[in-house]
């Protein structure tokens, strides 16, 4: 097997093998890829460092769907859309627009064009996040995906079809970015919910705001699901917010929604926290392998 270093990291690679198989190429040995350039979903309440995490990869190209700030002050990604002094969205040009879905698709459509023609680019594209994301499928969905619906709002398809329809419509959307050689992380914003309300087994359970069915099906898309949990904690400097990269929730630990080749549990810093990142995952990729060895 091959090692190949990157950014001061060590990174396994297969070695390829060209008297077995011949014409058919391939490699052997134990494969993984660099955190920037996996799928990856990062889960976690609202203000709980989803974003500030992400923003502090200085690689990554941050689709800002929700339309909100940044939320790190030291943040060095690249953020799309800008906006103006009217707090509208505008391009790079200074021109305002309202985004939607296609607007997304367009710049996607552009990652690739970059890929095909080994352009200057990002290393990973982020959506953020997945809620906003959807609501701008579904207005785009009628018009382009259902030829007899144009002109038709999205609660007038049939509801399963339409759902199913979108979901595919998104996964395809990550994948064109994936295929692209890009990293594709999406964020995606977790709730409370109440089950047997009223009941004596009454009870409080955190789950992604999405359909449990998107949910599975983006666990087995993407390679990397961790979520980010926030506490504040009271320390000898006086109370300290706490952020948590890792399989942070028991109610999702339950339903099978943490995902990872390598294991990660990361109190994240304040500044830097993508470079922790990085460091935790090739710390994992280093432990596991040692594991194997003994």
């Amino acid at each position: 097997m091959t090692e190949t270093k990157q950014d001061g990291h060590r990174l396994a690679a297969g070695q390829v093998i060209q008297s077995k198989y011949k014409g058919l190429g391939g490699h052997q040995g134990q494969q993984l890829l660099d955190p920037a350039l996996v799928k990856g979903l990062i889960m976690g309440f609202p203000d709980a460092g989803k974003s500030h995490l992400l923003e502090s990869n200085p690689d990554a190209y941050i689709i800002n769907c929700d339309g909100t700030s940044t939320s790190n002050p030291d943040t060095v990604a690249t953020i799309y859309p800008g906006f103006n002094a009217e707090g509208r969205a505008c391009d790079e040009n200074g021109k305002a627009f309202t985004l939607t879905y296609q607007h997304i698709s367009d710049i996607v459509g552009r990652l690739e064009e970059m890929s095909k023609r080994d352009e200057e680019r990002p290393t990973t594209v982020v959506f953020d996040s997945l809620t906003t994301l959807m609501e701008l499928a579904k207005e785009w969905v009628p018009e382009n995906l259902f030829a007899s619906t144009k002109g038709k709002q999205f609660r007038h398809l049939d509801g399963q079809m339409a759902y199913s329809t979108m979901y595919a419509e998104l996964l395809k959307l990550f994948n064109r970015v994936s295929a692209a050689g890009y990293g594709c992380y999406v964020v995606v914003h977790l709730k409370r919910n109440i089950r047997n309300a009223g009941k004596e087994n009454e009870k409080e359970v955190i789950l992604p705001s999405i359909s449990g069915n998107f949910a599975q099906q983006l666990l087995a898309f993407f390679e990397l699901c961790l979520s980010v949990e926030c506490e504040m904690k009271y320390t000898s400097k006086g109370y300290q917010r706490i952020v948590t990269l890792g399989a942070t929730f028991p109610d999702l630990l339950q339903q099978n929604m943490y995902k990872s080749r390598v294991p990660i549990k990361l109190i994240v810093p304040e500044k830097n926290g993508w470079a922790a990142f990085v460091d935790a995952y090739y710390k994992g990729i280093k432990n596991t392998s040692e594991a194997g060895d003994a």
